[in-house]
C-alpha cells in the first residue's frame, strides 16, 4: 500500500518517540501511535508494522559452498564438512523460524491492538447514539412546554383584553358621572343666583335642591364604587400585563434553549455520522489485516536431520 511519505514519517517518529518514552522495554501500539501522528488508523497500522520488522533481527540463511579442493584432499574431511554445513543450515533456518514466529506474534499483536481499538470506537458511537436520543427526547419535551406556554399566553391574552374592555367600560361611565356632576353643580349654581328673585318658588327650589343634593350624593357614591372598579380593573390589569410579561420572558427563553438543543442536535448528528464512517473504514482496515495475517499462517514442514 502506498503511504504519503510524510505521513510515514510522522509515524515513525511517533513512534520512536513512544517507544524511547517507555524505555525502549514495550513497543507502543497502534492506537497511541495513531492518536500522536494524527494519523489514520490503516496508515498507521500498515507503517508501524514496518517500524516493528525493522526492530526485530532477522537472520539470513547461511551459504555454504564446498570447494573441489577440499573434495578431492579427503572424504572423511569432505563428510566432516559437509555435517557441519547442514549443521548451520540448520541452526540458519531455526533463526529464520524463529524470526518468523516472532513476526507473526508481532502481527497477532497488532491486530489484537486494532481489534480493541474497533472496540473503543464502537462503544464511543454507542454512547453518542444514547446522548442522539436523550437530546431529541429533551427536544420534544421542550416543544411540548413551549406549546403549554403559548396556550396558557393565549389566555392571558383573552383575560387582558377582557380586563382592558371592562377597564374601558368603567372609564367611560366614570366620565359620563363627572359630567352628570358638573351638570349638577352648574344647575344647582343657577338655583343660588335666582333665589333671591324667586321667593314665590323658593319652596319648590328648595325641594329641588334637597332633591339634587340627594341625587349628587347618590352620585359621589356612584363614582367612588365606580372608581374603585377602576382601581381593581387596574390592578387586574397589571397583573396580567406582568403574567404576560413573564410568559413571554419564558417563551423566549424555551425558544433559545430549542435552538440551542436544535444546533446540539445536528453536531451529535454529524458527529455520529463520522464516527460510522470511521467505524467503517476501520471495519475494512481490520478485515483486510485479517487476510493480511492469514496469510502468514505457516505450512507444516519438516526440518532436515
Amino acid at each position: 500500500m502506498d503511504i504519503d511519505q510524510a505521513i510515514r514519517e510522522r509515524v515513525l517518529v511517533a513512534a520512536k518517540a513512544l517507544y524511547e518514552e517507555s524505555g525502549r522495554v514495550d513497543f507502543p501500539t497502534v492506537a497511541a501511535v495513531r492518536s500522536k501522528a494524527g494519523v489514520d488508523m490503516n496508515a498507521a497500522s500498515v507503517v508501524m508494522k514496518e517500524w516493528r520488522r525493522l526492530q526485530t533481527t532477522t537472520a539470513a540463511p547461511v551459504e555454504v559452498v564446498v570447494p573441489p579442493a577440499v573434495l578431492q584432499a579427503a572424504q572423511v574431511l569432505v563428510a566432516n564438512l559437509w555435517k557441519d554445513a547442514q549443521d548451520l543450515a540448520n541452526e540458519s533456518l531455526l533463526a529464520a523460524q524463529s524470526g518468523w514466529d516472532a513476526e507473526r506474534a508481532e502481527a497477532e499483536t497488532l491486530r489484537s491492538q486494532l481489534s480493541e481499538a474497533f472496540e473503543g470506537v464502537l462503544a464511543e458511537f454507542e454512547a453518542l447514539q444514547a446522548q442522539l436520543a436523550d437530546c431529541e427526547k429533551a427536544l420534544d419535551d421542550a416543544q411540548l412546554l413551549i406549546q403549554h406556554e403559548q396556550t396558557a399566553n393565549r389566555e392571558l391574552q383573552s383575560e387582558k383584553s377582557a380586563l382592558q374592555s371592562v377597564y374601558g367600560t368603567e372609564i367611560a361611565r366614570n366620565e359620563e358621572l363627572e359630567r352628570r356632576i358638573v351638570d349638577l353643580r352648574a344647575e344647582l349654581d343657577r338655583t343660588h343666583m335666582d333665589k333671591q328673585s324667586a321667593d314665590l318658588d323658593r319652596q319648590s327650589a328648595i325641594a329641588e335642591r334637597d332633591e339634587l343634593r340627594v341625587q349628587f350624593v347618590d352620585l359621589n357614591q356612584r363614582l367612588n364604587v365606580a372608581v374603585q372598579s377602576a382601581h381593581t380593573a387596574a390592578a387586574l390589569l397589571s397583573q396580567a400585563e406582568s403574567r404576560i410579561v413573564a410568559a413571554e420572558g419564558r417563551e423566549a427563553v424555551l425558544y433559545s434553549e430549542l435552538r440551542e438543543a436544535r444546533t446540539l442536535q445536528e453536531q451529535i448528528r454529524t458527529e455520529a455520522a463520522h464516527h460510522v464512517e470511521v467505524a467503517a473504514q476501520r471495519a475494512g482496515e481490520l478485515d483486510a489485516l485479517r487476510g493480511f495475517l492469514a496469510r502468514f499462517t505457516p505450512p507444516s514442514t519438516a526440518l532436515p536431520g
